[in-house]
């Protein structure tokens, strides 16, 4: 396999000229730049990635950023992932999957400055999210999955929580459904103030203040047995006709407690899921879930295009779409 000193040799000049050649840090005269590519020719020698990014003064690398407390093997987690990394790939940039703890993103701006990693992907955001502000600070060309309060200077891709809101709420209402319980994700979740996650819980209460029904939100460690702990307490103390679940490790926790208070689903029950990619055992219910392939997708699309240089609507909202499954009826019928 031919080097660069090989190369030196075929075309007459010093190894160092090669590589200014190859990387355009120095300027290099026509015939001596036409000489090398005709070694590199004859020797058949090509340069590596990392000759090739600093030619273009880009790594193609893109920084896909989790924090560490997050379950990034949770299948909606790992659909946004690969949609990512696809279409990375597909214009021939890499994702590099990076996990730090939340507050800490001095180790990403270092890899941008020093031109190993191009931009970030940010995901799991957090209503006042420092990771996102910090990289904003530092002019890291970022977009995140989920969007903080503040949008000034922000690109990113989110669910539209208040139309996943009217529409999980809507369908309950028309089926004749008056009493609602939306089991969110344990406390915790709260305290960290995960955007996506407090912005349901407000818009499902008020969408279903404005349709007469009765909401409660009770909160659930990502566990199937304290699922089922939560459902039985709540029939025992509200004998609510459904639960619209986003916590996707408690939803078999949850059909069990319903089954184990003796209702039937949905002839007594009805269960919904949400943001659920419907992809295993879980089928047979409800859900109403953005897409995480558009999600992901769409979010290394934005960035290699502000990368790039390229108009883009860096501000993107996706709608949730209904899956029918066997787990959402009129109450009693």
């Amino acid at each position: 396999m031919a080097t660069i000193a090989d190369v030196a040799r075929h075309a007459g000049v010093a190894p160092s000229t090669v590589s200014y050649a190859l990387s355009g840090r120095r300027t290099i005269s026509a015939e001596t730049r036409a000489r090398i590519e005709a070694a590199m020719a004859d020797l058949d020698y090509t340069p590596n990635a990392f000759a090739r990014a600093l030619k273009s003064r880009r790594s193609r690398i893109l920084a896909y950023l989790v924090p560490t407390d997050v379950n990034a093997t949770d299948p909606y987690t790992t659909a946004l992932l690969f949609a990512a990394a696809e279409r990375a790939r597909v214009d021939g940039y890499h994702l590099l999957l990076w996990t730090e703890s939340e507050g800490e993103s001095v180790e990403v701006r270092d890899l941008v400055r020093d031109g190993l990693v191009d931009g970030a992907i940010v995901a799991s955001i957090t209503v006042d999210d420092e990771r996102v502000a910090a990289l904003l600070d530092a002019s890291v060309p970022l977009v995140t999955i989920g969007r903080t309060d503040s949008l000034e200077r922000l690109a990113f891709v989110d669910t539209d929580e208040q139309q996943t809101a009217q529409l999980t709420i809507e369908r309950l209402h028309d089926l004749g459904h008056r009493s609602v319980v939306f089991l969110g994700p344990p406390e915790s979740e709260y305290a960290r103030r995960v955007a996506i996650v407090t912005r349901l819980d407000v818009a499902l209460e008020s969408a279903a203040a404005a349709a007469g029904m009765a909401f409660r939100a009770v909160h659930c460690d990502f566990d199937a047995a304290a699922a089922a702990d939560v459902v039985a307490s709540e029939l025992r103390a509200s004998r609510p006709t459904a639960f619209v679940v986003l916590n996707r490790p408690a939803l078999p926790g949850v059909l069990a407690g319903v089954q184990a208070a003796g209702l039937e689903i949905p002839l007594h029950v009805s269960v919904v899921a949400l943001l659920s990619t419907g992809d295993d055992s879980t089928t047979t219910v409800a859900s109403i879930s953005t897409d995480p392939v558009e999600l992901g997708s769409a979010a290394t699309d934005i960035l290699i295009a502000m990368l790039e240089d390229r108009p883009t609507d860096t501000q993107r909202l996706f709608p949730s779409r209904f899956k029918a499954g066997q787990s959402l009826a009129t109450p009693g019928a």
